[in-house]
């Protein structure tokens, strides 16, 4: 699996976070531990996109992105 140049910060978070990538993002789906899917958003179509999980419980999370040249999946911290 090719990686792409896609940044989460800050990393670890308090649930505030911002993803940047070099291409598009066109999805993007945040999978807790258990597999589950917390939040999703397919229809995005920008380099940055900012996310507020505050709310979320504190632990590992695996966030998938998917943008013009591929799919990478980056672990994210939330405290």
């Amino acid at each position: 699996e090719e990686s792409l140049a896609i940044q989460i910060f800050p990393n670890p978070s308090s649930g505030n976070f911002t993803i940047q990538s070099e291409n598009k993002l066109e999805e993007i789906r945040i999978i807790d531990l258990v597999g589950r899917t917390v939040y999703k958003n397919s229809n995005i179509r920008s380099n940055l996109y900012e996310l507020d999980l505050s709310g979320s419980l504190p632990g590992l999370y695996f966030i998938h992105c998917i943008d013009e040249s591929g799919e990478a999946t980056i672990r994210l911290v939330i405290d």
